[in-house]
């Protein structure tokens, strides 16, 4: 049984969260009222009143793209959740759940729905849990737990039946007719929805209504029933149209051109299509926009609209690419947050081991002023306490370990999407003639990082290095790597220096505030027959042609802001058979090191003697040998920063 449309699945979800992105947004600019809030929690008379203030301030935050929003929820939680702030709870731990539900980041989302449970369970508050089983069968369902769901809903739809709530039962139903679909039940996926709608009709909401009204328009479509289907696609359409919601507007179009697609009328879907596609124009979402230029392709290609079908097939291939760049972006900033949420518990574990030791000291003196008849008594007490805060030092410095331990398998997490970022080696291999790459990262995760790309305007390969290093710097190579992406496929630029230029400004209109200087040092080559076409901004590239090292001309600016704004260069250098050349980030040359560890730099003079040495060598031969040259120079000093070396050779 076929399932939905993906599109009209997340609708809901979808325009709750683009609500809450603009209010979040407008309330995220308001940098005085953070600040304000900021100093009222550290000055709150008691702790009811400070986790209230934990909640207003997370709220400033914006809602899809911030740590803060989840961070400041999270104290929150924990602090109600300590004090038993029964109001507190109630209100923060819903709104904490459905957050992360909207993010995406389920496995934290079912955590703090547990807990909230679990509370609510230990409290007594019974018709709080019923309250909770809906969201807890929504975070079942994302989790394909699709029998534990059902279980879930309905105990949810039989509670709001007693208490007489009709409006959350039609939720409800809607989204066990959801439910049904996915295990692939359109019988009853048609009941549950035919309910709701018969409950939604009376009340005031119609965005609900035509929701339901198209939901049971996809399930007789995906039973093969275009003509049942296709009032109940027009009517959803038209109470779409009344309240202008755009997104209701897009799917009920989306639909109404698969009923004409299913009717074999190619002409009339292809008109459904593109009213659908020009409304999503000036929205990001990929997924919704790819699907649309793939069915747009079907119908230009039935029609013998073969040139317009493959431009939307193009047009596919842009959006399938933002959509994986997107879904990356949202994985890096899941791990940032669950990093900061080990980071402040670690940070109140410590806390709160200081002051159990504080307050040991002060009885051991207490103890000590006592009269010399109780010493013997106050010795046998001391060692008991003494012994009881070993335990619980115990206790504590395991869980601060197991804290550790989470936090360094989130930077492994984040280590294989970080490699999963680079140029693959298939790209480089189907492109390259002769190539090696040595890379070093100073911790797990890199801030330098190499990149490629392959269109009609010839191979691109890129070595560049982020401000910073680890984590801070791995979080700016996703996004330095995201930005040539951006300019090569969706902005469809094509030589270097305009690729740098561009990738500059949206640096700095995206994370270039208050005097910033985020960016990255890096060598853009575009390989053509005979030439190569570069940028290079702050470290050169080297040629070794018969033996000759020559560094090849740059800019002494980096991409990003700095006191410098010219446009970047377009170099040019010519090749010929036998011409090697390599492409590097200042690690290698920067390392402190040498004879007798004298702490002298390696310098990229030194560099250039080695790489004409080994210019003859094959690729691995000259990999192998520049990190045993490497390793020897810095001996048992540190490394000082993340290493990056590509060789070319023609």
């Amino acid at each position: 049984m076929q399932k939905l449309n993906p599109i009209r699945l997340s609708a809901a979800v979808l325009l709750i969260a683009l609500l809450f992105s603009v209010q979040s947004k407008a309330q995220g600019s308001n940098r005085s009222k953070i600040d304000s809030l900021s100093g009222l929690i550290n000055n709150a008379p008691d702790d009811t009143l400070r986790a209230h203030r934990m909640y207003l301030l997370s709220l400033q935050y914006d809602y899809f793209n911030s740590t803060e929003r989840v961070t400041w929820l999270v104290a929150a939680f924990n602090l109600s959740k300590s004090i038993g702030y029964t109001n507190g709870m109630n209100r923060i731990a819903p709104r904490l759940v459905n957050l992360l539900f909207h993010r995406s980041m389920n496995d934290l989302a079912l955590r703090y729905c547990y807990e909230y449970m679990g509370w609510l369970t230990e409290t007594n508050d019974s018709i709080g849990l019923q309250k909770t089983y809906n969201l807890y069968g929504n975070l079942l369902g994302r989790m394909e737990k699709y029998r534990d769901a059902f279980v879930y809903y309905n105990k949810a739809l039989d509670y709001n039946t007693r208490v007489g709530d009709q409006k959350q039962c039609a939720y409800i139903l809607s989204n066990l007719s959801l439910l049904m679909t996915n295990m692939g039940k359109a019988d009853s996926a048609l009941y549950y929805g035919e309910q709701s709608i018969e409950l939604l009709r009376p009340m005031n909401d119609p965005s609900a209504l035509s929701n339901a009204i198209l939901g049971k328009a996809e399930i007789l479509l995906s039973m093969g029933d275009t003509a049942g289907a296709l009032p109940f696609a027009q009517e959803a359409l038209l109470g779409y149209t009344v309240i202008n919601l755009t997104l209701g507007i897009v799917n009920s179009e989306f639909v109404l051109g698969d009923i004409a697609l299913r009717k074999e009328r190619a002409e009339e879907a292809l008109e459904h299509y593109k009213r659908a596609y020009v409304l999503l124009d000036s929205l990001q979402l990929y997924d919704q926009k790819k699907e649309l230029c793939l069915r747009i392709s079907e119908c230009l290609g039935t029609l013998g609209r073969y040139q317009e079908a493959y431009t939307y097939q193009l047009l596919y291939k842009q959006f399938n690419d933002s959509s994986a760049a997107e879904t990356r972006k949202n994985k890096m900033t899941e791990i940032e947050v669950k990093y900061e949420i080990t980071r402040k518990d670690n940070e109140l574990q410590e806390k709160s081991t200081a002051l159990d030791q504080s307050r040991n000291q002060r009885n051991l003196l207490i103890g000590g002023m006592l009269s010399v008849l109780l010493l013997l008594a106050l010795s046998m007490w001391a060692f008991w306490v003494k012994k009881k805060s070993n335990l619980l030092l115990a206790e504590q410095k395991k869980l601060v370990e197991e804290k550790q331990q989470d936090i360094l398998d989130s930077i492994h997490y984040a280590h294989r999407i970080q490699r999963a970022l680079l140029a693959y080696d298939d790209l480089l291999e189907q492109n390259l003639d002769s190539f090696f790459v040595l890379h070093k990262p100073k911790d797990i995760v890199s801030g330098d990082f190499y990149w490629a790309c392959k269109n009609e305007n010839g191979f691109y390969i890129a070595v560049c290095d982020s401000t910073g290093h680890g984590v801070p710097g791995a979080f700016m190579s996703l996004l330095n790597s995201t930005f040539l992406s951006e300019a090569l496929r969706e902005k469809q630029l094509v030589h270097p220096d305009e690729v740098f230029n561009y990738v500059r400004d949206r640096l700095v209109e995206s994370i270039s505030k208050e005097e910033q200087k985020d960016g990255f040092d890096g060598i853009l080559f575009r390989i053509l027959p005979g030439t190569i076409e570069y940028a290079a901004a702050g470290n050169p590239p080297v040629r070794v042609k018969q033996g000759v090292s020559e560094k090849l001309p740059f800019d002494r600016m980096p991409v990003g802001k700095s006191e410098r704004r010219e446009p970047f260069t377009r170099y040019s250098a010519t090749y010929e058979t036998g011409d090697s050349f390599y492409l590097f980030t200042d690690g290698y040359a920067d390392q402190f090191g040498g004879p007798k560890s004298m702490g002298k730099k390696f310098k990229i003079k030194r560099l250039c003697e080695t790489l004409e040495a080994i210019g003859t060598r094959s690729p691995e031969e000259q990999r192998q040998h520049l990190d045993t040259v490497f390793k020897a120079w810095k001996g048992s000093n540190e490394q000082v920063d993340d290493v990056l070396v590509i060789g070319v050779k023609f």
